[in-house]
């Protein structure tokens, strides 16, 4: 058996964030050896009704930059069903040419941009979500006869001029909703409907990606993201100050829900990227803690057969295992031999040096979280409105980590050379020394 008394610690130094009003509500969970060894949410969903909310294990949150890798693994489900090749030209699924205008001669792939290396950027304004009845490219090329158009146009700054495609790594949350769009036309289904078919209903999860057709039940538990700040400053003294995700009022009542496209007039393949202005998947702690199972265990469920000595596992392969290594193979490594002005990508801070397919990877990772061993973990974080999350997996050990937050009290600060929140940090050690306490156990 596990050592109990170890998580109960873990609990304890986590309850912490919450009881000292460092954070509203923290969710996690911890994964070793195909078992779920421990999940647990603390704080409250709705701290700001009148009777505040208990957070629950089936409360959703919104999944925020953990989506991109959810995203990647429908893609490679489509892929392994020969539904698409993440290596073909986008134009081609497009009907139309997607191109950098200053490299017309190199396509731009689906794997380029699960990657970050298309050459796609999120723009001087970040402007990198729009309506549907905007054309996806009238962000890249402008448009004089849409003045809408020319507003999510940027000023020609979404493409990078100087970069070819394939040649340099820099985060960009617009390429998801390329990749969207791109799934959509191939489908022919709308975005959140093709993610139910390929992913969500699979793996019989109860996340979703349009926030507009929650269901009550689901709406009275969904937290709502806070900060301690107004105005742009922080002071910790503050009470919580909501974000995003209001779905109660101070009475309790509903909120009134705006939706995030009109699904009467929603044209298919036209402009996905309304679903990712807020990297919009909602799910819930049991959801998340599958997902990182699955990942722990490369790419399959295994469940234990009823009244069978010694336990013996059901398989359900859900990446075929050339899927699994394409995930998780390294598709860009920060070259520290490069000047500065040569420089492959942008590490976000020294976060991302490695990159796989939707994953940031550690592997002799200079203040690696999860200790000097020099062990693979992969997986994504995620950050918005005061939400930090991450989730993080060892296939080798079969281990796997997940937590989130959903909000701060305090001005968020960078740990050099590691890019990590001080706070992210001290919850992922104190995830990680919960996971090797129950590794180290006595058997």
């Amino acid at each position: 058996m596990y050592n109990q008394l170890s998580l109960s610690e873990l609990d304890q130094k986590l309850n912490i964030l919450v009881n000292r009003g460092f954070v509203p509500a923290i969710a996690y969970s911890l994964i070793d050896q195909r078992k779920i060894i421990h999940q647990n949410a603390i704080g409250f969903s709705a701290i700001h009704t009148k009777v505040p909310i208990k957070i629950k294990s089936h409360s959703h949150f919104r999944a925020s930059s953990i989506t991109n890798l959810i995203v990647c693994l429908a893609v490679l489900r489509m892929q392994q069903q020969q539904l698409l090749d993440i290596d073909e030209n986008i134009s081609t699924y497009l009907g139309y040419k997607f191109i950098n205008p200053k490299f017309k001669d190199i396509p731009i792939t689906l794997r380029q941009l699960l990657t970050h290396t298309s050459s796609i950027r999120d723009g001087e304004n970040a402007i990198y979500t729009a309506p549907n009845n905007i054309n996806l490219f009238d962000l890249f090329k402008l448009n004089k006869k849409n003045a809408e158009g020319a507003h999510y146009y940027d000023n020609a700054s979404h493409f990078d001029l100087k970069r070819a495609p394939g040649s340099y790594f820099c985060y960009s949350n617009l390429n998801f909703g390329v990749i969207a769009t791109v799934l959509e036309k191939i489908m022919q289904l709308r975005f959140d409907v093709l993610m139910q078919e390929f992913v969500i209903n699979p793996l019989e999860l109860t996340a979703i990606f349009n926030s507009y057709t929650l269901d009550e039940e689901t709406r009275k538990t969904h937290t709502t993201l806070y900060r301690k700040c107004k105005n742009s400053l922080w002071d910790s003294k503050l009470t919580w100050q909501i974000q995003k995700d209001q779905f109660l009022e101070v009475n309790g009542k509903f909120s009134e829900l705006t939706p995030q496209f009109d699904e009467k007039s929603y044209k298919i393949g036209h402009n996905a990227s309304c679903f990712f202005g807020d990297a919009s998947l909602r799910i819930n702690l049991q959801d998340t803690t599958k997902i990182a199972l699955l990942l722990a265990q490369k790419g399959v469920l295994l469940t234990p057969i009823a009244n069978v000595t010694p336990v013996t596992y059901e398989i359900h392969e859900f990446l075929t295992p050339e899927s699994f290594q394409l995930l998780t193979q390294n598709h860009w490594k920060y070259d520290v031999s490069l000047k500065a002005d040569k420089r492959n990508g942008d590490t976000f801070n020294g976060l991302i040096k490695n990159f796989g397919l939707s994953n940031i990877q550690f592997k002799d990772h200079e203040d690696s979280p999860f200790g000097d061993e020099g062990e693979f973990w992969f997986g994504h974080n995620g950050e918005e409105h005061g939400l930090i999350s991450g989730l993080y997996c060892n296939p080798k050990k079969n281990q796997a980590i997940f937590f989130a937050i959903t909000g701060l009290g305090i001005e968020p600060e960078i740990i050099l050379p590691s890019g990590l929140y001080q706070i992210e940090k001290y919850i992922l050690a104190a995830l990680f020394d919960g996971l090797k306490t129950y590794e180290d156990r006595d058997i």
